[in-house]
């Protein structure tokens, strides 16, 4: 049972590679996303993602929030909840701050980035709350010429504005600093174009995509990793990962605030 939080350590670290543009015509204000995980197509869980647009003078930024936790069976066993805030500029999209808080069985500890382009350093610390040591504190000299990096949750939301063709397959190069071994530098691929059905949003038009490496490090063993992304929306609508023991699978249950609409017939019985 202690591969169980793979599932959504690896789905929020997977997350670093994805990228895009023109942000504004995809994200949306006060927007809820509800994710169903299932491991090995047992229920496990859920992932809630949410998103904030504010100004502060003429400059916007973007608060995004990510909980992840399993159910009650599964917590029985082996309890998960981890919980991530991210904070970009809206203007140019670049992250600025990145916290997160895990507990994991008996593991409790917090990790903060905090990225100073005009110093040209990134900070980061962590925090072991469960054996209560000293916080292990790191800096990590952002390059010459670099001036927009990513955290896991915000290239997540960036990858909306990506529009996939034959013509244009890969996204760009990324810089992403993942974790405390620094930055990453990550691109997708698009496998194809294709429709897929849920139980909540019907058939939908999606690009199939996934990563042109696997990872190493904070998602050793994560495999084979692929998305299914609406071409609409930009939203996540799947996720199908190999992990040490099985699989894991997301799929997206409800869209609160997005331009995402429900259209399976089952939904529109009851409204």
């Amino acid at each position: 049972m202690r591969h169980l939080p793979t599932i959504f350590t690896i789905f929020l670290w997977s997350l670093t590679c994805l990228s895009g543009s023109d942000l504004s015509s995809k994200f949306k204000n006060n927007e809820v996303l509800t994710y169903v995980v299932k491991w090995t197509g047992i229920p496990a869980g859920e992932i809630v993602m949410s998103s904030r647009i504010f100004k502060i003078d003429d400059n916007q930024f973007i608060d995004m929030s990510l909980s992840a936790k399993t159910n009650g069976m599964l917590s029985m066993v082996y309890k998960v909840h981890e919980t991530i805030k991210s904070r970009a500029s809206g203007n140019v999209f670049k992250s600025l701050t990145f916290k997160k808080e895990s507990k994991q069985g008996r593991r409790h500890y917090k990790e903060n980035f905090n990225f100073a382009y005009n110093e040209a350093v990134i900070s980061y610390e962590k925090n072991n709350l469960a054996k209560k040591s000293s916080p292990e504190k790191r800096e990590y000299k952002i390059k010459d010429g670099v001036k927009q990096i990513f955290d896991p949750l915000s290239v997540l939301y960036y990858l909306r504005t990506i529009k996939f063709s034959k013509d244009n397959p890969i996204s760009p190069m990324m810089s992403v600093f993942a974790d405390k071994k620094g930055v990453y530098e990550v691109q997708y691929k698009l496998k194809k174009i294709t429709h897929i059905t849920s139980a909540a949003y019907g058939r939908r038009k999606v690009y199939n995509i996934e990563p042109t490496a696997e990872f190493k490090g904070t998602i050793v063993n994560s495999g084979k990793l692929e998305l299914w992304v609406d071409v609409e929306t930009g939203v996540l609508l799947r996720i199908k990962m190999s992990i040490p023991i099985g699989y894991a699978s997301l799929e997206l249950r409800s869209a609160k605030g997005s331009d995402l609409k429900h259209t399976s017939f089952r939904h529109r019985r009851t409204k």
